[in-house]
């Protein structure tokens, strides 16, 4: 086991074991706070201890023992190489490649040879004559497709071979990815060298380089645009003053024009040029195809000898006419130059070589989306910054919220505090959000910062995240908040924020504590970083996850607790203070039977955190890209192996972490192609995707249906268990059975329940009221008994049809708003949608009166106070308007400024609603008030006699008066039952049957 795997192992089995002790110290001790912060101390240091240990820098070896690592890494990458591009296009015959020395610069170098057979010879003539070179300079120059590039990696090769302990590495770099314009060439190499072999560590590369132990060798320089090779040259002069070995490869074409524009640096630098195919070797190697091999021959002037004179297109031809004849290639009116011989023999040879047209289409996507950026080298991890819309991140946050609330939906109680559906919520706008902050990264070898600078950026990244939006949201749920409620809700905010710091803090320093691979290639830099991505993910997620439901929840504990101390400063004995245990002071339930909850949650941080880390990963976007590409046809779902195959066949090449075209002219070709290659199919995969929508959709919906929360528990009625359900609402949940009248039978009390079934409405008759019965209906007893005989009275006294229904429940009862509006509900849903009536709650102790559905409380007994809450809710109704004058300014009358007043804020209807109950009537003091305005009064019933005898002389007033008939419902029980539960339930019955016996009269008609 590695000694970083032993470092994370040792230190989450110290938390595991904190976490443990922690879990067991008991909340009910108010001074338990002071061993709880000791304990997160504890975690706190081993956490930092794991983050020392893997922040620490690697001790660098010296330069000469680093030197003789990266040549052995070297040589183990390029000898294959040259071996490879030999036999590229599945040709093993050797093309003979020849060159010389000439006299472009001021020194002319004495080299000369040519590549028949041996490429160990080649290799090692090539590196002699590089040493005899004084300067240790030399530029190589030829026509396109010549082969400089392989003549670079021979002298790498040779060089390698030749090296002895301790002398310079050649290193072969490909400048396309040189920005001369940004970076100056010492910085680029470092940079690239540390990302290709170091991952990303640059100080053995600075070591190497200051010792003078790299000679590099650089491939290309004709690939820069104009602007770029001026500025390179400038770059050159920045560096190469003193003796500095240098190999460059460049285009006839482009190295004169340098020369010809002022190039000091290149001006003495030896030169040798690749020489074209002889045409005697050409001849030779089209022996295979006669006619051609004759017409080379005799016309060594015409297009097709010419296109034929480089190793690049003999080994095309080749290619491209392994199974069918070339004579057409002699037809001087259809290829009458040289650019069209080439451009049918590339496109021949990519058909060639790829017949499947669908392979083709992706090649050339390839081309199109590298050119489209100005760029030769194809790096994965560019796939998703260059192809994706901003639009991606939501789609990403929704797929990630749809997951969190399945799991939500089945693993969640449903008397957890917070939902499926809020998690859900939670996930989206997270991983959207993080998507979209983090940007485009490249892999953790390339972009990751070690140490404890990169830790630093990390921690401060985190709790930004968590403090951002934090904060705002405690200083707007201050208000009604007392001290200790204030101090725990922040005191959790901080514990998040740390906890998140540290985690991501965590999370860039194992993102740069990759392990050294040599020669890191495409595939070998993507294995890695997915190695990277998951591990990293896995152990921040599971340490975060560990951490922040119990972290949180002591902080709230703590931070509420001493809050509530300091408010008891100034006591004078603090130390007998009685104050509440500390889970009063966490804003969430954690008792005993939360804890299942509190897992999940725990279990949903983890998954949370893990996800945020991965899409901030080059990996996990270079998925998703390449998901989105592959369903729209332009690229295959297997990339990185298409692409490892496409090399193989000679179409691509490794150049250090990515993939280019062999030659920049099958990219161009590819690209010009473009518009004649048959467009993509769309029906088939729009209908794929369709149905794996469809699919997904469907899916989490049949989760979601089939999901309960927790399964409601057995009790000794086993019959009616099969009926029972949990029904929630926010956030009260309880299980509920409706008993059937045809399961009434299973109720104590048989000859009551038969005469209660007794009274039903016809089936067309819609005048009935309706009463629901909740409550423990097991076991009956006495009281049970006087229940149903107080039903059965109400029954007998009340003039319409009153149905009654049962619904059990081991529940206990809840004096809250949620607990009302539930057993609201259920009531309605068993009436039925035309029904309306109340729920009687056998263990009720509150009464609320609203809507269709009343729930009233058995326990409570004071029916005036019931009566109450009825003439309550009929008067919102009848008397909806906003008193203007109180009771004691109308007792005196109405002057003329409060007249004006009353006319002024009389209402659209134009009659004034007032309250003068507690006043006796008078034709003084109301007929100022008919002279003002229309008014409608609302009396005393005891002064209906008055208001009856002064009425007629004041005719722009009416009045009316509350009939209150409440004590007459237990007169009319007490004549039919005389138990006390019996009469209380006849009575209630009555006052909800008949809104409380409490009616709005007319004056008129008062007593």
């Amino acid at each position: 086991m590695a000694p970083r795997t032993w470092v994370i192992t040792a230190g989450f089995a110290v938390v595991a074991v904190i976490l443990f002790v922690l879990t067991q110290v008991p909340l009910d001790d108010s001074d338990a706070y002071s061993s709880i912060a000791a304990a997160l101390v504890a975690i706190g240091t081993a956490f930092t201890g794991i983050v020392v240990y893997l922040s620490r820098e690697q001790r660098p070896r010296p330069a000469g023992e680093e030197a003789d690592t990266l040549a052995a890494g070297l040589l183990e990458q390029w000898a294959p190489e040259v071996e490879h591009r030999r036999e590229r296009f599945g040709s093993r015959t050797l093309i003979p490649l020849g060159w010389t020395g000439v006299g472009a610069g001021q020194t002319r170098v004495r080299s000369s040879g040519c590549l028949k057979s041996s490429l160990s010879a080649a290799a090692g003539g090539l590196a002699d004559d590089f040493s005899k070179i004084p300067s240790r300079r030399l530029v190589v120059i030829g026509e396109p497709g010549a082969g400089k590039t392989f003549l670079g990696i021979l002298l790498t090769v040779g060089l390698l071979r030749r090296r002895a302990d301790g002398d310079p590495v050649p290193v072969f770099l490909s400048l396309s990815s040189w920005d001369p314009v940004a970076d100056s060439l010492d910085d680029w190499l470092v940079r690239t060298l540390a990302t290709t072999y170091y991952n990303g560590r640059s100080k053995a590369v600075r070591s190497l380089l200051i010792n003078q132990l790299l000679v590099p060798v650089l491939d290309g320089l004709d690939e820069l645009p104009d602007h770029a090779r001026r500025r390179a040259m400038n770059r050159l002069n920045d560096v190469l003053g003193d003796e500095r070995p240098l190999v460059l490869t460049c285009r006839i074409t482009e190295y004169e024009d340098l020369i010809a524009g002022g190039a000091p640096v290149l001006l003495p630098v030896p030169v040798v040029r690749i020489t074209p195919v002889s045409t005697a070797n050409a001849v030779r190697h089209l022996q295979k195809w006669p006619s051609v091999a004759n017409h080379v021959k005799t016309r060594p002037d015409s297009p097709v000898a010419a296109a034929l004179s480089t190793p690049l297109m003999l080994s095309v031809f080749t290619a491209a006419y392994q199974t069918r004849s070339p004579d057409e290639l002699l037809d001087t009116t259809r290829f009458g130059n040289r650019h069209a011989v080439e451009d049918h023999l590339v496109d021949l040879m990519v058909t060639a070589l790829y017949p499947d047209e669908k392979h083709r289409r992706w090649l050339t996507h390839l081309a199109g989306l590298l050119h489209r950026h100005g760029d030769r080298d194809f790096r994965w991890w560019q796939l998703a910054e260059r192809t994706l819309s901003p639009w991606i991140a939501p789609v990403v946050g929704v797929l990630a919220g749809a997951v969190a609330f399945v799991l939500a939906a089945v693993f969640l109680p449903a008397s957890a505090m917070v939902g499926a559906t809020p998690v859900a919520a939670v996930f989206t706008i997270v991983i959207t959000t993080v998507w979209l902050t983090a940007g485009s990264r490249a892999p953790a070898a390339v972009a990751a910062v070690p140490g404890v600078r990169g830790f630093g950026r990390g921690t401060l990244t985190g709790a930004a995240l968590v403090l951002v939006p934090g904060v705002p949201m405690v200083l707007l749920s201050i208000d009604g908040m007392g001290t200790s409620e204030v101090a725990a809700n922040t005191s959790a905010l901080l514990a998040l924020s740390l906890i998140t710091a540290l985690g991501v803090g965590l999370h860039e320093v194992l993102a740069a504590r990759t392990e050294r691979v040599r020669g890191a290639g495409p595939e070998e830099l993507l294995a890695q970083d997915r190695r990277s991505a998951l591990s990293s993910a896995a152990v921040t997620g599971v340490l975060v996850g560990m951490l922040t439901v119990v972290t949180c929840t002591w902080a709230a504990a703590i931070g509420g607790h001493l809050a509530t101390r300091f408010e008891a400063r100034d006591r004078l004995v603090i130390e007998h203070l009685d104050l509440p245990a500390l889970q009063t002071h966490v804003p969430w339930p954690v008792g005993e039977q939360d804890r299942p909850a509190l897992v999940v949650y725990s279990v949903l941080v983890l998954l949370l955190f893990a996800a945020a880390v991965l899409v901030t990963r080059a990996w996990t976007r270079f998925l998703v890209a390449r998901a989105a590409l592959a369903l729209a046809g332009r690229l295959p779902w297997r990339l990185m192996r298409f692409l490892a195959a496409a090399r193989e066949s000679g179409l691509l090449r490794v150049a250090g972490n990515g993939y280019q075209f062999w030659h920049v002219r099958l990219q161009e070709r590819l690209v010009m192609t473009a518009g004649r290659t048959a467009p993509v199919r769309q029906a088939p995969r729009k209908a794929a995707l369709v149905a794996a929508v469809a699919v997904t959709l469907t899916t989490v919906t049949a989760v979601t249906w089939a999901a309960r929360p927790d399964d409601c528990p057995a009790t000794p009625w086993s019959e009616v268990d099969d009926h029972m359900a949990r029904v929630s609402l926010n956030h009260t949940s309880g299980c509920f059975a409706h008993v059937d009248r045809k399961d009434w039978r299973l109720l104590t009390g048989g000859d009551l329940l038969g005469k209660i079934a007794l009274d039903q409405p016809a089936d067309d008759d819609t005048r009935h009221d309706h009463l629901v019965v909740v409550g423990d209906l097991h076991g009956g007893g006495q009281r049970w008994e006087e229940v149903l005989e107080g039903i059965a009275a109400a029954q007998e006294v009340h003039e319409k049809p009153l149905v009654v229904d049962f619904v059990h429940t081991n529940t206990p009862y809840e004096a809250t708003e949620d607990y009302r509006e539930l057993v609201a509900s259920l009531a309605g849903h068993t009436g039925g949608p035309t029904a309306k009536g109340a729920a009687i709650l056998l263990d009720g102790t509150q009464s609320h009166v609203a809507g269709n559905w009343d729930v009233i409380g058995l326990r409570d007994h004071e029916l005036p106070n019931i009566a109450e809450k009825y003439a309550g809710a009929l008067l919102s109704v009848n008397h909806a308007q906003e008193p203007v004058m109180t009771k004691d300014e109308l007792k005196d009358g109405i002057s003329d400024e409060e007249c004006r007043f009353l006319r002024k804020e009389k209402p659209a209807s134009g009659v004034l609603d007032l309250d003068l109950r507690g006043i006796r009537p008078s034709y003084e003091l109301l007929d100022p008030l008919g002279a003002c305005s229309r008014a409608r009064l609302l009396i005393n019933e005891e002064h209906a006699y008055d208001m009856r005898s002064i009425s007629p002389r004041l005719p722009s007033i009416t009045a009316y008066y509350l009939e209150d008939r409440t004590t007459s419902a237990w007169t009319d029980c007490a004549d039919h039952v005389t138990a006390l539960t019996a009469t209380a339930t006849c009575a209630l019955a009555l006052l909800v049957a008949d809104e409380g016996r409490v009616r709005i009269m007319p004056a008129s008609e008062g007593a």
